[in-house]
């Protein structure tokens, strides 16, 4: 059984970075920064496209350091 560990986390950046058209979609790309604590600590970015109506996302990567 693997290990398991609980924590927060505090959002402390939401930076709009670029919108595109595609086939007539609008697309917004987004950068979001946390810091997590508890049981697993450090910060983490990741970058998020979103489609014009919101209703689609994709996490294109995440990282942790």
């Amino acid at each position: 059984m693997g290990a398991k560990a609980s924590g927060s986390f505090e959002l402390t950046g939401f930076e709009p970075v670029e919108t595109e058209e595609r086939e007539g979609v609008a697309f917004g790309r987004v950068r979001v920064s946390k810091n997590f604590t508890g049981g697993l600590s450090g910060t983490g970015e990741f970058h998020l496209t979103v489609d014009e109506a919101g209703t689609h996302a994709y996490v294109l990567e995440y990282e942790l350091g």
